[in-house]
């Protein structure tokens, strides 16, 4: 009857019914018997919420008590680490480990000491006995429930154990070792429960699916897409990540009929950063429905704080229940419904955005950190919306388009500026129409609440969310000006700009040209940069970032600086960065002291983010008593990005190598003043990381901690 429940605040009811309907009689069973998305339609419980799930069939499993990663529910550390530690997951070292501490298992997800988080010990003959009893009391508690979760923590430290590691081995994933607990505790689970099922992720690196075992026939496996690109559709394969994800899903969908999948919709590392996915989503789950798959969650951002989202929504809700609908006609229609007579710009604002993101050949992942938006594209994108917002006729259009103008403008201020080296400084002019402070009454006046999936953090209140993102409140406006101090020898030129945090932004063989920072680049895009950067959580990168202060300069000579940053704990780093000699290297020496009044852990690092000319896969060289040796790479995805912690005792140098780029990168190691080092690459972004992780002993107030290294760059690994 042309009734269109587009979103909760719209309903579009036609003003004339139809003269007269013919008799219909029409059956249609979805391929998906599954059907849910937590892509925002109104808050969970209100009437708008309630009717548009109703109006478009969604369809969400019954669980029982908890979905999602459960392992330390199942099995709490608190509760059996202290007298079965053969429960949990064996590291490299031979260890059981687990986060034994209550208090810090209570803690935020950013703020608990990752690196004690490892999975179960699935192959242990006595877990899924231990697992069963957590599954009986949840089916007590809720008996009408379809499945009963059974699903990995959230990282990827999966137990190393001879016996894990064996089953691994052989069926070529590790995979193996989880399915080997999944089918024991899942025979258990059928004696006492046999009209139930268990369900499990095949996720991350448990996504390839095992050679040779069986799944339970009551055992059902979410199948996540979080790796692929989301810019291209899945079934053309024109990316290696997709490739991948293809190849798992047709081999799990040989091995099992109960596949489910777990989709990704929005980006989860800005809510409000243009995401181009939208003339996927509907031919992705094609995809899905024509490889067997019989349920699909596709998980978006609930605040509805996203570009696009009630678009977004509406071609989700539309597609899980008909995947082979004309997704092109359903944009058109929702456009011209939702946005009335500002649709053709939307339209023109969708295809520019999408066309852009094509032609800098952007691997479009759930978690972008949107390098590839300029200011070309948020200035035209602004002039797109401005129109929008002139043509708009009533408050409630003005509002809709409002809230896309406000996206872009987050664009305008986080974009890579436009930059101008002037003497003694940068000069950067961004698109942005407001500053930060603009930014956050604006978020107040539309309603938006968080600007990130904070993920492990509880409701981070915004305007502490726009400083993360924005910085200081009305201090990022659309022009800004860094001063920078030069130094430099014979050979190498650098320069700092304290208010970048203090970032070294140029590092320079004055003779052969090469600079490893990359100076107006740094400064535009505050990349390949030195910096100091937080350390949140041991172990992990969670919530890395530079450290959110200006630096003063304290000392100044021809060819030395010293900056010094105050953090609000009271924490002082004080870094000179200094030529000794005319040929020598840059020397680096920091002094991180406590000039609080309470014990503090120095949680910071030094975070050089060397430019390396070009997207090819860095070396590791370590020197150790005088000699270099190639250190194996760790790939965390092959052709992307890998990294790892190194023990520094023994090494006196460490180096980066680019291959067919006569670049070399060598830093001077002291093993005594250092925790371990840490290397990180990405070649997308065409950047390697030697990070210097200090001592993270506390220090006591006014006590000081020194590091020291030297950079130097050469076309070979440096033989003095």
């Amino acid at each position: 009857m042309g009734v269109r429940w587009l979103a909760p605040d719209a309903t579009h009811i036609p003003e004339m019914p139809p003269v007269a309907m013919a008799p219909i009689e029409y059956g249609y069973v979805p391929p998906f018997r599954y059907r849910w998305s937590n892509s925002y339609h109104g808050a969970p419980g209100s009437a708008g919420h309630t009717e548009f799930e109703r109006a478009h069939h969604f369809r969400m499993p019954r669980f029982a008590v908890s979905y999602g990663h459960n392992f330390y529910q199942l099995v709490p550390p608190p509760e059996y680490f202290p007298e079965h530690p053969e429960y949990f997951g064996m590291n490299e070292d031979g260890e059981r480990v687990a986060m034994d501490d209550p208090e810090d298992y209570k803690r935020e997800w950013g703020q608990r000491a990752l690196d004690r988080i490892y999975q179960l010990c699935m192959t242990n003959p006595e877990l899924p006995g231990v697992i069963m009893k957590t599954l009986r009391r949840w089916h007590a508690a809720n008996p009408g429930a379809e499945f009963w979760c059974i699903m990995q923590e959230d990282l990827g430290t999966h137990c190393l154990c001879p016996e894990c590691a064996a089953v691994d081995e052989r069926e070529g994933t590790p995979m193996g070792s989880m399915l080997t607990g999944i089918n024991r505790t899942a025979d258990l689970f059928a004696e006492e429960f046999p009209d139930k099922d268990i369900m499990t992720y095949a996720y991350a690196y448990t996504r390839r699916p095992p050679k040779h075992m069986q799944p339970r026939d009551n055992v059902y496996f979410q199948l996540c897409t979080i790796e692929c690109d989301f810019l291209r559709p899945l079934e053309e394969r024109t990316r290696d990540e997709n490739r991948r994800f293809m190849k798992d899903l047709e081999a799990w969908s040989k091995l099992t009929g109960n596949l489910l999948v777990y989709d990704y919709a929005p980006n989860f590392a800005s809510w409000m950063r243009p995401h181009p996915n939208l003339h996927v989503i509907v031919p992705n789950l094609r995809t899905y429905a024509e490889h067997d798959v019989i349920g699909t969650f596709v998980q978006g951002d609930p605040y509805g704080t996203g570009g696009m989202t009630p678009l977004r929504t509406y071609l989700i809700a539309k597609g899980m229940w008909n995947p082979y609908v004309d997704h092109a006609a359903l944009r058109e229609e929702f456009l011209r419904l939702y946005y009335a007579e500002t649709a053709p710009y939307m339209d023109e604002y969708i295809d520019f955005m999408t066309e852009y993101a094509l032609e800098k050949k952007v691997v479009m992942g759930c978690f972008d950190d949107g390098a590839w938006l300029d200011a070309t594209f948020a200035r035209r994108a602004i002039e797109i919306m401005k129109r929008a917002l002139a043509a708009a006729e009533t408050d409630t259009i003005r509002r809709r388009v409002r809230e896309q103008w406000l996206r872009l403008q987050y664009v305008g201020l986080t974009c890579a500026a436009d930059v101008t080296k002037e003497p003694g400084r940068y000069l950067l002019e961004r698109p942005a129409e407001i500053d930060s402070l603009e930014f956050l009454e604006w978020c107040r006046e539309l309603g938006i609440r968080q600007l990130d999936e904070q993920y492990g953090r509880f409701h981070v209140p915004l305007e502490k969310s726009v400083e993360e993102h924005l910085g200081p409140l009305g201090q990022r406006r659309p022009k800004e000006v860094y001063p920078y101090v030069s130094i430099e020898n014979a050979r190498y030129a650098a320069e700092v700009a304290p208010g970048l945090a203090g970032a070294i932004i140029r590092f320079e063989d004055k003779r052969a040209g090469k600079d490893v920072f990359r100076g107006v680049q740094s400064v535009a895009s505050q990349r390949w940069t030195l910096q100091e950067w937080y350390l949140q959580a041991k172990g992990t990168t969670v919530r890395e970032e530079p450290l959110r202060t200006d630096y003063e300069i304290i000392a100044q000579s021809p060819r030395s600086v010293t900056v010094r940053g105050t953090l609000e704990s009271g924490l002082v780093v004080e870094r000179t960065a200094a030529f000794q000699s005319d040929e020598g290297p840059l020397e680096l020496r920091y002094t991180i002291k406590n000039e609080g009044p309470e014990p503090i852990v120095p949680a910071v690092k030094v975070h050089p983010e060397f430019w390396t000319h070009g997207d090819r896969e860095p070396e590791i060289w370590l020197e150790k008593n005088g000699q270099w040796e190639k250190h194996p790479l760790k790939v965390m995805e092959a052709g992307f990005f890998g990294g790892e912690p190194i023990e520094a005792a023994g090494v006196s140098r460490w180096a980066a190598r680019v291959p067919g780029k006569r670049l070399v990168v060598a830093m001077t190691v002291h093993p005594d003043e250092l925790e371990n080092l840490f290397y990180f690459f990405n070649t997308r972004n065409e950047h390697v990381n030697l990070e210097l992780v200090p001592d993270r002993a506390p220090l006591e107030p006014g006590e000081a901690r020194t590091v020291r290294t030297a950079i130097s760059l050469d076309t070979r690994l440096p033989k003095d």
